[in-house]
């Protein structure tokens, strides 16, 4: 296998999860109407290699999901800024916050990377 064949099957997963995704949004915009969902309002963060879905606001409040549509709404609030930032729960992270207005199905994601910063400096003959 060369760099291209890694390449195009790269490029082959990055289709197939893009369509996963939209099917899964889809399916989830149905649920969150149906509850009488308007918005969700959520925060993640990932470092060391993992990381969550901390916070999930549901407007209107008092809207409720059961408990196995709470993870799957919790597993896509997830997937959205992974499918940006893919791999950015790796060391020191980032987090951000998902914002869905389930009426007009628009979705913003604010997304904070984390990162080690040097500065490196030469002194010679002082």
């Amino acid at each position: 296998m060369d760099l291209s064949d890694i390449n195009t099957r790269m490029e082959q997963m990055a289709r197939e999860r893009k369509e996963q995704l939209k099917a899964v949004r889809t399916t989830m915009l149905g649920v969150l109407r149906e509850a009488g969902v308007t918005q969700i309002e959520a925060s993640y963060d990932g470092y060391g290699d993992s990381g969550n879905v901390n916070d999930v606001i549901i407007k209107p409040k008092g809207s409720k999901l059961n408990a196995e549509q709470d993870k799957r709404l919790k597993d896509f609030l997830w997937d959205v800024p992974y499918s940006l930032h893919p791999g950015f729960e790796i060391n020191e992270g980032g987090y951000g916050e998902v914002i869905w207005d389930v009426l007009e199905d628009k979705i913003d994601v604010s997304h904070v990377a984390r990162f080690v910063d040097t500065d490196h400096y030469d002194h010679e003959d002082v």
